[in-house]
């Protein structure tokens, strides 16, 4: 994922942004009209509202409320575009359930199924430890195929962004295929 001047990179996939203007934007509070840009992009058929902070990022509390509070009055999903994110604000972002694309480096869009880190990493060697478990519950306890990392989260004893680490690990090593739909 880049983020350039009016259009974002999503695996792969360059996504056109419009500048929403002040008259489409009846509704939304002075706060937030003052902390954001707004634009309105289409990925997969899909219409989202896209939030750029302005200045200093709100905590993952605020951006919840802002994208619940945003979501209601457009009927659109919000995606906050963020210049930069510490590991533990995006497993906070990802806990709250807050769309976000971190400059160049992250997406989370799971309603896509979308979850996306470039990779300047190694690719894996060996089965990781959440990995083996993966493997070893489709073979052996129920089929995980066709599903997103967020539906095993009740299946599988590991957190997310483990799931989502331990499939890498499978592409990487040829034992599944990630399908973008």
């Amino acid at each position: 994922m880049i983020k350039m001047r009016n259009e974002v990179i999503i695996l792969g996939r360059p996504i056109q942004l419009q500048e929403r203007k002040k008259a489409q934007m009846k509704g939304v509070t002075i706060g937030d009209s003052l902390a954001y840009k707004f634009f309105d992009g289409e990925y997969h058929g899909m219409s989202l509202l896209f939030a750029e902070p302005k200045g200093k990022v709100a905590p993952p509390r605020s951006l919840a409320i802002t994208a619940s509070n945003l979501s209601s009055l457009f009927q659109l999903p919000i995606v906050f575009l963020l210049q930069t994110c510490p590991a533990y604000e995006r497993q906070r972002l990802i806990d709250k359930d807050i769309y976000f694309i971190v400059s160049d480096k992250y997406v989370h869009l799971p309603m896509l199924l979308a979850n996306e880190r470039i990779r300047k990493t190694k690719q894996a060697k060996a089965l990781s430890p959440v990995a083996q478990y993966l493997l070893l519950y489709h073979l052996q306890i129920e089929n995980i195929e066709g599903l997103a990392a967020r539906d095993m989260e009740d299946k599988i004893p590991y957190s997310y962004a483990s799931i989502t680490l331990g499939i890498t690990c499978l592409e990487d090593l040829g034992l599944c295929q990630i399908k973008i739909c």
